[in-house]
């Protein structure tokens, strides 16, 4: 599923119904993107079928991706780069996703999470 400039919370929580097994989801450049539960529960609610995930230039923060890692434990490819809300707070959490094949991340996060992982 690709973004759309107009797509927001309002549109992202039909997703589950319209697209039940979405492997991919590129959000990337939706600024109306924010932490909410609402949003969070859309996104686990794929927990079975998502494989990559695109929230570069969101709203998305720490927590949401918190909880990213702790339930969409296939995600191969996860997008966070420029993410204002999002900081280096969240490597320990990166490391869980064994799955994880590509991380997409601004320079700090990106550096300290493949440093930890070559641990």
């Amino acid at each position: 599923f690709e973004q759309s400039s107009c797509l927001g919370l309002v549109s992202v929580r039909y997703l589950p119904d319209l697209c039940p097994n979405l492997v991919e989801l590129n959000l990337n450049g939706c600024f109306r993107i924010t932490r909410t539960r609402t949003f969070t529960d859309t996104l686990l609610s794929f927990h079975k079928t998502i494989r990559r995930l695109y929230l570069k230039e969101t709203q998305v923060d720490d927590d949401t991706i918190h909880c990213i890692c702790r339930k969409l434990k296939l995600l191969n490819i996860l997008d966070i780069r420029l993410c204002k809300y999002v900081t280096k707070n969240i490597v320990e959490n990166l490391l869980t996703l064994k799955q994880l094949k590509q991380l997409l991340a601004d320079d700090s996060i990106q550096n300290d999470y493949e440093n930890k992982k070559l641990k």
